[in-house]
């Protein structure tokens, strides 16, 4: 936006304002947009705390869990199946996505915590 566009309000052309792929900044949409986007910062700080939480206590916990001599493969078990996990989820994600589309994939999540919370 130009210094032109402020002084008027931000008014702009029609041309112009497809040529952006939507309404111009300060319009009610623009600022559902800015919103949308502070939840998605807000929704992203929140799981990163709870991951800091959560990775050391998962660490902690498999020294219990495995004899002391057994303690570096586990360890070393446990660091493969989260980069594994780290680079199939999101590769699995976009075929899933890709097939059912994001209420699809959002369905199939919804499945999969019923089937694991069952009895």
């Amino acid at each position: 936006m130009g210094i032109a566009d402020r002084s008027t309000g931000g008014g702009c052309s029609s041309s112009r304002r497809s040529a952006r792929g939507g309404a111009p900044p300060g319009s009610p949409s623009g600022r559902s947009r800015l919103r949308e986007r502070d939840y998605l910062y807000a929704f992203t700080a929140i799981g990163a705390a709870f991951s800091a939480l959560d990775g050391p206590a998962r660490g902690a916990l498999t020294p219990s869990l495995v004899e002391y001599r057994q303690l570096p493969a586990a360890m070393a078990l446990n660091q493969i199946l989260f980069q594994t996990a780290a680079i199939a989820g999101p590769a699995l994600a976009g075929v899933v996505i890709l097939t059912f589309g994001v209420a699809g994939a959002y369905w199939i999540d919804v499945a999969s915590f019923v089937v694991r919370s069952s009895p």
